[in-house]
């Protein structure tokens, strides 16, 4: 925005092209030159569930010593890899992770998402959790069993706005159904990333070809916050049972 004109009212802006001497690197970093769609941006709101997410995000979502995971995660955001797992064991800090990264996704990324954590409570079936989270990003009413129709869509609207779509699933251990219903070949601009623990393996009935069968396989370690608090509650833990 350049000038504004007061005699046309407050509500009347005129723009002018921008003219920057840029790096290319800046020019990477801010999308210069990148067609920009007619269309509104799909929102980046989790709806109803980011609460859940919050409950199991880190205190004020600050995640510690993990900069070189949430590197890894913009770098998955930003290739065309349809699928990435993290695995790690009990108290490794893997919900922690991907609550941090939902929460507050890379700039261009549109994130849907579901936790498959039973200790707080009974949630709805993954379709509709899931569903009426893409369709809110297609910006199109939720339809039962439409869950791969809003997947299609919700992809289809952040590839015309430039952005690019990334499924969540935490927990698939918890759930190990759910991979059943992951796309078997994600939609163009769409990605897939899962975290479970690495027992009890994937569901026996999903196919030899699925992508999470061969996709790239992180470990996650516990860093010494992780580990000092996993002592912390198991000595809470002990003291209730005593009691």
């Amino acid at each position: 925005v350049d000038l504004s004109y007061p005699l046309e009212g407050p509500g009347h802006l005129t723009a002018v092209p921008a003219v920057w001497d840029l790096t290319p690197e800046q020019r990477r970093q801010i999308g210069y030159g990148r067609p920009v769609s007619v269309n509104p941006p799909p929102g980046r709101d989790l709806g109803g569930y980011a609460a859940r997410v919050r409950s199991m995000a880190p205190a004020g979502n600050e995640l510690r010593d993990r900069d070189r995971e949430l590197a890894e995660l913009r770098a998955f955001c930003e290739s065309d890899e349809p699928y990435l797992l993290w695995q790690g064991e009990p108290w490794s800090g893997k919900t922690a992770l991907m609550s941090a990264f939902v929460l507050d996704p890379p700039p261009g990324i549109r994130v849907a998402a579901y936790f498959a954590a039973h200790h707080l409570g009974r949630q709805d079936p993954f379709d509709q959790v899931v569903g009426e989270q893409l369709a809110a990003i297609a910006d199109e009413p939720p339809a039962t069993d439409g869950f791969h129709r809003h997947l299609e869509n919700a992809a289809e609207r952040c590839r015309h706005a430039g952005e690019r779509l990334v499924l969540v699933v935490d927990g698939l251990d918890e759930d190990p159904g759910i991979a059943l219903r992951l796309p078997r070949n994600p939609p163009a601009g769409a990605g897939v990333l899962v975290s479970s623990r690495p027992r009890p393996g994937l569901h026996p009935r999903l196919p030899a070809d699925h992508p999470l069968r061969s996709c790239r396989v992180r470990t996650l370690t516990p860093t010494p916050y992780a580990a000092r608090l996993e002592v912390q509650a198991r000595n809470e833990l002990t003291l209730w049972l005593r009691d």
